[in-house]
C-alpha cells in the first residue's frame, strides 16, 4: 500500500498525484483518504475508486514519409513507438502484416523501430497493419495504406485521346452530373466498408494481444481475412475515383469545346 501527502491549495482544497507504472495491475484500484488532526488524532475520511486498464500505445510512421512511393526493390519503413505522455517505447515489440505476409520490426534505439520490405511487381498498393505491445502488454495499432507508382513503358498518344474525348463529348456532357452523384454515393459506401474493416482488426488486435480471448491461429486467420477483404474494396475504391477523374477531364473540355454552362 502507497501512502501520500496532500498539499494544501486553499479554502479547505487539498491536491495530491500519484503516477501509476506502465506495468501496474489491471482492474480497480481503491483509493482512501483520510485526514488526521495533530491534537486530537483521526478526524474524518472518505474512499473512491478508479479502473485502471492497458495503455494505448502510439505509432507514427516516420518513413515512407508519404503514402504515395515510388517503385523499388526494397521499401524501407520506420516507426516511433511512444506512450501517450511522449515517452519511448524501448522494448515494444513491433509487427506488421501486408496482405498474407508478415515482417518484424528491429528496435533502432530511442523508441525507434526499423524494417526493410520487398513489394511484388505487380502490387500497386500496400496496406500496412502495424501493431505494437511493450513488455507490460500495452498495446497500440495503426493502418496505412501506401500506393506504389511505376514509369509508365506505354508512351500515351494525345492526339488519339483527343479524337476519342471529343467523339464521346455530346453524351458525356448529358450524363455526367448523374454519374457523379452516383459515383459519390458508391464512393460512401465503400469507405463506410473501409472504416469497418478497420473496426474489427482494432478489435482483432484488443481480443489477442490486450485481452486474451482469440488464439494466434484465429487472429491470424481474421487479420488475413480482413487484409485480403480492405485489398479488394481498395481495388474498387481506386476503379471509381480514377473513372471520376476521367470523367471530370472530359466535363472540362466540353465546356472549352462547346462552352456549356457550369
Amino acid at each position: 500500500m502507497k501512502k501520500i501527502n496532500l498539499t494544501e491549495i486553499g479554502d479547505g482544497y487539498y491536491r495530491g498525484e500519484i503516477k501509476i507504472p506502465w506495468n501496474a495491475e489491471e482492474g480497480t484500484w481503491y483509493l482512501s483518504v483520510e485526514s488526521i488532526n495533530t491534537e486530537n488524532g483521526f478526524a474524518g475520511g472518505s474512499s473512491s475508486y478508479i479502473s485502471v486498464k492497458p495503455a494505448p500505445l502510439e505509432i507514427e510512421i516516420l518513413k515512407p514519409a508519404s503514402n504515395s512511393i515510388k517503385y523499388a526493390e526494397k521499401v524501407e519503413f520506420e516507426v516511433k513507438v511512444t506512450y501517450l505522455s511522449g515517452e519511448p517505447v524501448t522494448d515494444a515489440v513491433v509487427r506488421a502484416s501486408l496482405s498474407d505476409e508478415e515482417i518484424n520490426f528491429t528496435n533502432s534505439g530511442n523508441g525507434t523501430y526499423t524494417a526493410v520490405y520487398s513489394p511484388d511487381r505487380n502490387t500497386n498498393y500496400m496496406l500496412l497493419s502495424i501493431t505494437a505491445v511493450d513488455r507490460y502488454n500495452n498495446s497500440g495499432y495503426l493502418s496505412r495504406v501506401f500506393y506504389l507508382s511505376y514509369r509508365s513503358s506505354i508512351p500515351l498518344d494525345i492526339k488519339m485521346i483527343a479524337i476519342i474525348l471529343m467523339a464521346m463529348g455530346a453524351l458525356g456532357a448529358v450524363f455526367y452530373r448523374t454519374k457523379r452523384t452516383m459515383f459519390a454515393k458508391h464512393l460512401e459506401d465503400v469507405k463506410r466498408e473501409l472504416d469497418e474493416i478497420r473496426r474489427l482488426q482494432r478489435e482483432a488486435v484488443i481480443k489477442y494481444y490486450r485481452e486474451g480471448t482469440i488464439s494466434r491461429k484465429t487472429y491470424d486467420m481474421l487479420m488475413q481475412e480482413y487484409a485480403k477483404a480492405y485489398g479488394e474494396l481498395m481495388d474498387r475504391y481506386g476503379e471509381l475515383l480514377a473513372k471520376m477523374e476521367r470523367n471530370k477531364f472530359k466535363w472540362r473540355k466540353l465546356k472549352r469545346k462547346f462552352k456549356t454552362p457550369s
